[in-house]
C-alpha cells in the first residue's frame, strides 16, 4: 500500500503541470526573474556617486561645487588690501574645503594689476579643509593682483575669490645709511681728539642717504651681537643709543631696510672710547660707586644685584652664566680693563679635576657664559721633570684646587697692586698671590690644619689698620668669628696670624650651614662704613645681615632682609 500511495501523487502532479497554459506560465517566469533582481546586489558605484546617493530610498544627489576659497595669504605676508613683497619669490596661499570630494584642485592665478590676462598660473593638490600653496612665484617689479578657485575630482569648481592685492620691488637702497655721533665722533682717520668714555652712554643717527623709501633701520656692534631695528617715516633718520663697554676702537654696524623688505649694503661706523682711568671699588660691578652681589641661585643661574649704596637693591638680572656646583668669588680686576671680574671653581669631568677660570665682566655685571673665560695658572700645577717642576719628597705640585672646597678673592694681599686668591683644601688655606693676568705665584699656607672645618669670607680691612681681614663660619655649630690680619717682621702681612684660634673674635650665631646654606661679602653694602653678611637661607632667598658695631665697640650683625 505505501507504494502505490507513494506513486498516485506523482502521477496527478505531473498531470496537473501538463495543463498549465502558456500565458500563466509566461507570467511565472516574470515573476521568478523580479524575484532573483530583487537579492542581487547593486552595481558598485563609482566614489562621487556613492557620495551623493541618499540615504533614504537610494536617490542620487547632484554633486556640490567646492566651496570659494578663503583665508588668502601671501608669504612675504601681506594684507590682502595690498603691500609689499621685495627681491624673492613668493607663495600664494588659500583654504579650500569642499563637502563632497576630500582632494581638491585649487587654481591660482595673478594678473598685472589692470591686466586681463593672467601673468602667472598654478594649479596645485589640496585635502579639503587643508590650505593650498602655490609656492616660487617669481615676478618682476610691479602692481599685481591675483584671485583662486577649487575645482573637486568630479571637474566642478567653486566661483572665483575676488582679487588681493599685492606689490613686488625688486630694487634695493643702493645706498648704505649714514651714520653719526656727537659723543663719539668717527675714527676713521684715528682716534679723534675728544671722544666719549667707555661705559658712557652715545646718541648715533642714522640717515637713508637719499633714499626716499627707506622704513627701517637694522643695526649691531662689537659690543653687543644683537641686531636691534629702528622703523622711520621713509626716507627718515633714527637716533639710537648704545653704550661701549670698553676703552679703544670699537664698530658699529648699519644697514637700511625699504618698504619691501630688501637691504642695503652694511655701513661700518668706526669710533673710539676711553678706557676708565680709576679700576672700580672691590665689589662694585657696574662702576656706580656701590657695591653690587653676584649670586648663584638653586638653579646654579648666576644672578645680578646692583646695590643702590644703601642696602636696597634693583631686582636680580641674568648675568649671564649658569654653572651648577660652583664655588664664586669676587673683588678685583684680572684682566687690566679697571672692571671687578668673576672667579668660579668648576669640576671638569674630563679631567676629573677642579679648575680655576676667569670670567671677564663686561662692565654692567655680566659675563659672557663661559665665552672669553680664562684658566687661572700656577707655574707648577703638578710634578713634571721636563718643565723643570721638581719639589721635595712628597710634593704634589703647586695646583691646590683640584679638589678643593672653597675659593676667595680677598683682593690685594700684600700691596702689590695685583689680585691674590685663597683656595681652602682639604683642610689648609693657601694663599695665592697674583702675578700678571692670570698668573699665580707659588702659594703660601697659612698657618692652621683645621680650615676645613669654616666657610671662609673676605670682607676686606674692617678694622682700618690696611690689612685684610677673615670671617670665619663653623660649619658645626655655626658661630662666626672675625680673624684681622697681622703684619710680619718685613711689615707685610703674616698669613701666621689668621691660623691662631686665640685670634678668632666671635661675632655671630645662628649661620648654620642648614639654615644658611651659603655666606658670603664684598664688605659694607648699606653705606654706613661697615661691612655686612649676605647669602642665601634654606628657602633660597637671598638674604643681607647688616653689620652693627655696639657702643662698647663690639660688632655683630642685625636682623636679617630679603633682597630682590
Amino acid at each position: 500500500m505505501n507504494s502505490r500511495s507513494d506513486a498516485t501523487p506523482v502521477r496527478g502532479r505531473r498531470t496537473r503541470r501538463r495543463r498549465i497554459r502558456h500565458g500563466t506560465l509566461l507570467v511565472a517566469v516574470a515573476a521568478s526573474l523580479s524575484t532573483v533582481a530583487v537579492l542581487a546586489p547593486p552595481a558598485a558605484a563609482a566614489p562621487e556617486e556613492s557620495r551623493a546617493a541618499a540615504s533614504t530610498g537610494g536617490a542620487r544627489q547632484v554633486n556640490a561645487p567646492p566651496e570659494i576659497p578663503d583665508r588668502l595669504a601671501t608669504s612675504p605676508e601681506t594684507a590682502c588690501a595690498g603691500g609689499f613683497i621685495g627681491n624673492t619669490r613668493a607663495t600664494l596661499m588659500a583654504r579650500v574645503d569642499d563637502a563632497d570630494s576630500p582632494s581638491l584642485t585649487a587654481q591660482f592665478q595673478v594678473f598685472d594689476a589692470d591686466g586681463t590676462a593672467p601673468v602667472a598660473e598654478r594649479s596645485v593638490a589640496a585635502a579639503a579643509g587643508g590650505t593650498a600653496s602655490a609656492s616660487s612665484v617669481d615676478l618682476p617689479s610691479g602692481d599685481y593682483r591675483w584671485r583662486v578657485r577649487a575645482t573637486d575630482q568630479a571637474g566642478a569648481s567653486s566661483a572665483w575669490t575676488d582679487y588681493c592685492l599685492f606689490s613686488v620691488d625688486r630694487v634695493r637702497p643702493d645706498r648704505p645709511p649714514t651714520v653719526s655721533s656727537e659723543e663719539f665722533p668717527d675714527g676713521d682717520a684715528g682716534w679723534p681728539a675728544e671722544t666719549g668714555d667707555a661705559r658712557t652712554p652715545g646718541t648715533f643717527t642714522f640717515g637713508a642717504n637719499g633714499v626716499d623709501d627707506v622704513v627701517g633701520y637694522v643695526w649691531y656692534s662689537t659690543f653687543d651681537a644683537q641686531q636691534r631695528e629702528v622703523s622711520v617715516s621713509p626716507g627718515g633718520t633714527a637716533d639710537v643709543t648704545a653704550t661701549p663697554l670698553r676703552g679703544g676702537p670699537h664698530m658699529l654696524y648699519v644697514y637700511s631696510v625699504d618698504r619691501s623688505g630688501n637691504r642695503s649694503d652694511t655701513t661700518t661706523y668706526r669710533f673710539y672710547a676711553q678706557g676708565i682711568t680709576t679700576p672700580d671699588a672691590p665689589g662694585d660691578l657696574n662702576g656706580d660707586g656701590a657695591k653690587d652681589i653676584w649670586s648663584l641661585d638653586d638653579r646654579g643661574k648666576l644672578l645680578t644685584y646692583a646695590g643702590r649704596g644703601d642696602g636696597t637693591f634693583a631686582p636680580a638680572t641674568d648675568a649671564g652664566l649658569t654653572a651648577p656646583g660652583a664655588g664664586t668669588a669676587y673683588r678685583a680686576d684680572w684682566d687690566g680693563d679697571g672692571y671687578v671680574d668673576l672667579v668660579t671653581l668648576e669640576y671638569n669631568p674630563g679631567t676629573r679635576r677642579k679648575q680655576l677660570w676667569v670670567h671677564p665682566n663686561s662692565g654692567l655685571g655680566r659675563v659672557d657664559g663661559v665665552r672669553g673665560r680664562q684658566l687661572l695658572t700656577v707655574d707648577c700645577p703638578v710634578p713634571d721633570e721636563d718643565y723643570g717642576c721638581v719639589g721635595e719628597p712628597g710634593w704634589t705640585g703647586d695646583d691646590h684646587w683640584a679638589n678643593a672646597e672653597q675659593v676667595i678673592a680677598p683682593g690685594d694681599l700684600n700691596g702689590d697692586g695685583r689680585s691674590d686668591l685663597l683656595v681652602l683644601e682639604g683642610g689648609l688655606l693657601w694663599i695665592y698671590h697674583g702675578l700678571y693676568g692670570t698668573q699665580l705665584d707659588v702659594p703660601v699656607a697659612a698657618d692652621g690644619s683645621d680650615w676645613d672645618d669654616f666657610t671662609v669670607l673676605a670682607p676686606g680691612d674692617v678694622n682700618g689698620d690696611g690689612l685684610a681681614d677673615l670671617w670665619l663660619r663653623d660649619k658645626a655649630t655655626g658661630d662666626l668669628y672675625s680673624v684681622h690680619g697681622g703684619s710680619g717682621t718685613d711689615g707685610g702681612p703674616d698669613p701666621a696670624v689668621w691660623g691662631d684660634p686665640a685670634n678668632r673674635v666671635q661675632i655671630g650665631t645662628g649661620f648654620t650651614v642648614a639654615t644658611r646654606p651659603v655666606l658670603d661679602t664684598v664688605g659694607d653694602l648699606d653705606g654706613d662704613g661697615v661691612a655686612d653678611l649676605h647669602g642665601r637661607t634654606q628657602d633660597g632667598t637671598l638674604t643681607l645681615w647688616p653689620g652693627r658695631v655696639a657702643a662698647d665697640g663690639s660688632f655683630g650683625f642685625g636682623e636679617g632682609r630679603t633682597i630682590g
